[in-house]
């Protein structure tokens, strides 16, 4: 998502301006969704917020996906979708290890992370190579923005599956 919002706004019909403001909405909005899950995630279990975190991120690619085959011309509506990314942007990460820790303990931590965030980035690459293939081959962001909200939903069923304790 983050290498393609710029030209993703731009091929809206939106100014590449536009498309930076996308990203510092995310940025802002992320603030607040780290601190609020992390919050979060101290009263209640963590596999329940990071489910609730990639659900958010879900809904705002259905949003996107929407807006895209709607052929819609309202900037608010993205701004809303951008927010909603936002919000969940980096919080899986703290709310991941968090969840590493109280699952298989601080000893397995490091090794279990470390496998984690290799599988992250080899995902983000591949992602990000596959939305512009998409847009290369289709002309729009609109099968890898699907595919991307389908993902997010199955993330956020699994994580929900988790089984964990409230935090004490």
């Amino acid at each position: 998502m983050m290498t393609h919002t710029v030209i993703f706004a731009t091929d809206l019909g939106y100014s590449a301006m536009i498309g930076a403001t996308f990203l510092s909405v995310q940025g802002g909005v992320n603030l607040i969704g780290v601190l609020l899950t992390g919050y979060l995630s101290d009263r209640v279990a963590r596999s329940k917020v990071l489910a609730l975190t990639h659900f958010i991120r879900s809904v705002s690619f259905a949003i996107i996906v929407g807006y895209i085959f709607m052929s819609g011309s309202s900037l608010w509506v993205m701004y809303v979708a951008m927010a909603l990314f936002g919000f969940g942007w980096f919080t899986t990460a703290p709310l991941t290890s968090g969840l590493v820790a109280d699952l298989f303990g601080y000893l397995r931590m490091g090794t279990i992370m470390g496998v984690v965030m290799s599988c992250h980035v080899i995902g983000m690459a591949i992602g990000a190579y596959a939305g512009g293939i998409t847009f290369e081959l289709t002309g729009s962001y609109y099968t890898f923005f699907v595919i991307q909200a389908i993902l997010e939903f199955m993330a956020a069923f699994f994580a929900f599956t988790i089984s964990q304790k409230k935090p004490a």
